[in-house]
């Protein structure tokens, strides 16, 4: 999606360290100021990455690293690979805040990473 204000690779890494506790890897390879991020949670595979880079996205963040090195350098996108078990639990997180407010209800969010 679009973000309001371009960020930097370094600054988003660091958003999603603090915010969802991942251990990211990171291909910086495209535009050092980012503006549209294409997001696939857990393991997007080849088919997410090449829907990404044809796009036209400045970021790439899915869960599972894929062989793309060459590929993100040559075609000049970052990637950030944030750990499949981590992208995951984003969607449940926030379905979990959306009940709790909707239905006046105490949800509670067990988060059991396999370490995979």
């Amino acid at each position: 999606g679009q973000i309001n204000k371009a960020k930097r690779i370094d600054e988003i890494r660091d958003a999603l360290a603090v915010e969802l506790k991942a251990q990211c890897k990171i291909l910086p390879f495209g535009s050092e100021k980012i503006r549209t991020i294409a997001v696939c949670s857990g393991g997007g595979g080849y088919d997410g990455f090449y829907e990404a880079l044809n796009s036209g996205a400045d970021l790439y963040i899915t869960g599972d690293s894929v062989e793309v090195y060459y590929t993100a350098k040559d075609a000049g996108i970052n990637v950030i690979f944030a750990g499949h078990h981590t992208t995951e639990t984003i969607g449940l997180r926030a379905l979990q805040q959306k009940l709790d407010s909707r239905f006046k209800v105490s949800t509670v969010f067990l988060d059991m990473p396999t370490g995979l």
